[in-house]
């Protein structure tokens, strides 16, 4: 009886041992992010219905409903940054379009960046026909990026961004949507070839257009 006993205790910890095995891992969240580093930056983070504006420039928008709206103001922040990682989380309005410009010059319009960090809604009808190198996720007009990783317009999403050197990888949703290197990018949606994609410091600046992307927390962490 003992041996018997034995026998299925045995058995019932091999089954827990494999179900835990086959469990599918924890998906990323800002709130993992912030576990793994909690010594990350506070670009964005709303609390008791404000927002602390004071690593950036420019930055004019309303917090409602816990979210902001990223302004059409061109906000960048004040602290240049090599190589890191950004983490954020948004949703978009229908028809959605903004972006994230990475390694920005600290003045201009933006294009003076390593690159755009393309935010669209992909299911809108008016951006059916566009250029692959411009949906969510790419590296607006030279890297383009895996669709089908966003979920449900008005959903909030989870997004990972990390820079090192010329490489940019793009996590959505946990799933690798772009993973390039914009030194090797030998062909424009332009046509010319940016100087500035090699540019190694810069800051984060945010793009905002018509139709609103909303942010309800971001976080980097630099990585030199």
């Amino acid at each position: 009886m003992k041996t018997l006993f034995s026998t299925l205790a045995c058995l019932a910890l091999a089954s827990a041992s494999m179900s835990a095995a086959d469990a599918e891992p924890e998906a990323p969240s800002m709130t993992k992010f912030l576990q793994q580093h909690p010594q990350a930056l506070a670009l964005i983070a709303i609390e008791d219905g404000k927002l602390d504006t004071s690593h950036w420039d420019h930055f004019e928008a309303k917090v409602k409903g816990g979210q902001v709206r990223v302004p059409n103001t061109l906000p960048r922040t004040k602290e240049e940054f090599g190589d890191f990682q950004l983490a954020f989380e948004f949703r978009l309005e229908p028809g959605a379009n903004s972006g994230i410009f990475l390694r920005a010059a600290a003045e201009g319009k933006g294009q003076e960046s390593m690159c755009e960090l393309q935010i669209l809604d992909n299911t809108a009808q008016e951006y059916v026909k566009l250029d692959p190198r411009q949906y969510h996720g790419s590296a607006y007009g030279l890297i383009a990026a895996k669709q089908g990783a966003l979920k449900p317009v008005g959903e909030w999403n989870y997004q990972e961004v990390t820079v090192r050197g010329h490489r940019i990888v793009v996590q959505l949703n946990g799933t690798t949507i772009l993973d390039g290197d914009l030194s090797k990018v030998e062909t424009s949606k332009g046509g010319k070839l940016p100087e500035s994609r090699l540019r190694t410091q810069g800051r984060i600046a945010l793009g905002g257009h018509a139709k609103g992307v909303y942010l309800r927390s971001m976080h980097l962490v630099p990585l030199n």
